[in-house]
């Protein structure tokens, strides 16, 4: 089984501080929900985690591997961002 743990996490976009030391640890297999309203950073969040956007302060780990940049990540965290990627018929 993997754990996922981050750990201060801090994002801010001028003076507007989106994120401050969000702390977060899941296992293969397991649900967890991240519930907020819109535009709170949730989105955010996963973006910094899968390392397409670089927080202020982060600190990502699975299991005893720290990841620290994108290179890292790759095959072992994936991310389907949102937006439609399909193109419309």
């Amino acid at each position: 089984m993997n754990t996922l743990h981050i750990d201060s996490i801090t994002k801010s976009f001028g003076e507007k501080k989106i994120l401050q030391d969000i702390y977060l640890s899941c296992n293969t297999g397991k649900i967890l929900g991240v519930l907020g309203r819109n535009g709170c950073g949730k989105s955010t969040l996963f973006q910094i985690i899968f390392g397409s956007l670089k927080g202020d302060t982060q600190y990502v780990k699975i299991n005893d591997r720290i990841l620290k940049n994108q290179f890292d990540r790759r095959n072992r965290i994936a991310y389907l961002p949102q937006q439609s990627f399909l193109p419309k018929m």
